[in-house]
């Protein structure tokens, strides 16, 4: 009998909460609210009442700020 294989179908998310966008930058959550309330920030995205952050928009920037 062969092994069957599950495979989870995965969609990434484009936006992410203030928590996520935490966890992938490495920061707290006030100083991610403080990025994100900054007045010029390319990334941030309102929904609502909620503060996101718009993935691809924040990868482009960061590729910009370290020139990878």
């Amino acid at each position: 009998m062969g092994q069957q294989v599950i495979v989870k179908n995965e969609v990434e998310a484009k936006l992410l909460t203030v928590k996520e966008f935490c966890k992938y930058m490495g920061v707290g959550e006030t100083t991610a609210r403080q990025m994100l309330s900054a007045p010029n920030c390319p990334y941030r995205i309102r929904i609502g009442g909620r503060l996101m952050a718009n993935k691809t928009v924040l990868d482009k920037w960061i590729e910009s700020r370290t020139g990878k």
